[in-house]
């Protein structure tokens, strides 16, 4: 791993571990928003709303083969 990684990567991992209090973390990296979440009561939160939660392009692309399945839950 390159020194750029390892600083990058140290500098992602300093940042989740100076908001982990808040329960919830989210990044974009690249195009790609990404949530962490620290608790039981955000992750409830968050997979208890259909409001909060949209499919991704991922999962369609998965779709086509997995049909319905656990995805769909």
């Amino acid at each position: 791993m390159s020194n750029y990684s390892v600083g990058w990567y140290n500098q992602m991992l300093d940042f989740v571990n100076k908001h982990r209090d808040k329960g919830v973390v989210q990044m974009k990296i690249l195009e790609t928003s990404n949530v962490i979440l620290f608790t039981p009561e955000c992750i409830e939160t968050l997979l208890g709303s259909s409001e909060l939660i949209t499919k991704s392009k991922e999962y369609k692309f998965l779709h086509h083969w997995l049909g319905y399945s656990i995805l769909n839950r």
